[in-house]
């Protein structure tokens, strides 16, 4: 079995990772959720996420893309952030959003370990990409 990315559309669009023999056989399997009615579906969802919860992922990276700003306002904004909150059991949660031809990624995180910036930074260093760091304080309770 492979892992198959198979987006669902309907009112909104969301892709999902399946396991399947074929892309064919991930597309059936999905297109059979489309027939439960969401009333059966949100319980059923909850209930497994009550289980696995943040448990079944390494990281967060949600990324904004590219965001175009109006020319009165683009001379005038340099950069932009985005900050995801943390996770209770995800050691990183990342974001990224471009404006005027700069990325920012931006990471939040409840460990002290440097070692994920590290070997991100030495990534992106690896393959030419300027990299400039900017950080805040270390916040203790």
């Amino acid at each position: 079995m492979k892992k198959y990315d198979v987006t669902l559309r309907g009112h909104y669009e969301k892709t999902i990772s399946v396991y399947a023999d074929s892309p064919e056989e991930a597309k059936k399997m999905t297109s059979m959720l489309k027939y439960i009615p969401l009333l059966i579906k949100a319980p059923i969802a909850k209930i497994v996420y009550g289980f696995l919860g943040d448990k079944i992922f390494s990281n967060t990276l949600s990324n904004l893309g590219v965001i175009k700003l109006p020319e009165e306002l683009s001379s005038k904004i340099e950069s932009m952030d985005f900050i995801l909150g943390t996770g209770i059991t995800n050691r990183a949660g990342c974001s990224v959003v471009t404006v005027n031809n700069i990325t920012t990624f931006s990471i939040s995180k409840m460990t002290v370990d440097p070692t994920f910036e590290e070997k991100l930074y030495e990534l992106l260093e690896n393959d030419n990409i300027s990299v400039t760091v900017e950080g805040s304080g270390l916040y203790e309770n």
